[in-house]
């Protein structure tokens, strides 16, 4: 008798459509920056470029050398900024197609990537427009939650006479440990809620929450600390090889390179991760999830009829 592998290592192994999708996102990635590298270079060669403090400085660049460039990139930041939206647009068009991709229960046949980007992409969008603004919300949310607690920390810790050290690296690395841990959870959310919207061809994005949830629950290892921790792994790798390539002297050809194939085990992370969870909600075990209505939960209807429903001693009394 054959014995399924766990979801987590069977999305390792590639489908029809895995190389299209990995390739994709690999390419979005870079197209993303490329618009604002090409701003910068130019406002660079037309300005502070050609002033000798730039030019003569020592590699790798001061800091107030460093804040001045940023200074004088502010068109290229709006460059960049609108080159990150459209690319995550795009990405999101994709993601729903990769979706229908990746899903086990998909009908075999031939993979049209481009034509399920514009077709469940747009069909889908606004859900998934909506996701985002929820993620965004509850990340405000916990960040201001966060921010509280840690300045009550900060006032007892003045009282209790705790050291300068403990109070700024101690405290400062819980909070931001604690914020990039919520902001995984908050975000690995949203890509349940993406998998779960496509999957099932789903609107109401309240209810999604719920069913995320519960899915999480019932999978807490690969359907929550797994994939959390990859991708925490996985950006504090860009943010370390961004940190080299800044501060390594001579030509910076060979971290080019690396930090395109960093971005291809990015993709490559990103079609695992999504594989994963499709993997997890096409499973049996979870078709009483499944079951559950496409519907808003009717919270003030409910409460509503609550108050409508008539007491029982009333009725009695007006049957006597």
């Amino acid at each position: 008798m054959a014995v399924n592998a766990p979801p987590a290592i069977e999305a390792l192994r590639p489908v029809r459509g895995s190389l299209r999708l990995i390739a994709t996102r690999w390419v979005l990635a870079i197209l993303a920056a490329l618009p604002g590298i090409f701003a910068a270079r130019a406002v660079l060669d037309e300005s502070a470029g050609r002033q000798p403090w730039f030019a003569e400085a020592p590699d790798p660049l001061p800091l107030p050398q460093m804040f001045t460039i940023l200074g004088e990139l502010g068109p290229a930041v709006a460059v960049l900024m609108a080159g990150v939206v459209v690319a995550w647009l795009v990405q999101l068009l994709v993601t729903a197609a990769a979706v229908e991709v990746l899903d086990p229960r998909r009908a075999p046949g031939p993979v049209r990537l481009w034509r399920g980007t514009i077709d469940s992409g747009t069909r889908f969008l606004w859900v998934y427009l909506r996701i985002s603004l929820c993620a965004v919300v509850l990340l405000v949310a916990w960040a201001r939650i966060v921010g509280l607690v840690f300045e009550k920390l900060a006032d007892r810790a003045e009282v209790s006479g705790w050291t300068a050290t403990t109070i700024i690296y101690g405290l400062g690395i819980s909070r931001l440990a604690l914020l990039l841990a919520g902001a995984g959870v908050i975000g690995l959310f949203a890509w349940w809620s993406r998998v779960i919207a496509v999957g099932d061809g789903r609107r109401h994005v309240r209810r999604l929450a719920t069913m995320v949830i519960r899915v999480c629950w019932r999978r807490v290892f690969q359907g929550l600390i797994l994939p959390c921790v990859v991708g925490a792994v996985s950006l504090l790798a860009a943010a370390a090889v961004l940190f080299a390539w800044r501060q390594s002297p001579g030509t910076g050809t060979v971290w080019f390179v690396f930090w395109l194939g960093l971005l291809l085990v990015q993709a490559y992370l990103w079609h695992w991760r999504l594989r994963t969870l499709c993997l997890i909600w096409g499973s049996i075990a979870l078709d009483d999830v499944r079951a559950t209505a496409d519907e808003p939960w009717h919270v003030f209807r409910r409460v509503w009829r609550r108050f409508r429903r008539p007491r029982t001693g009333s009725v009695r009394v007006a049957e006597s």
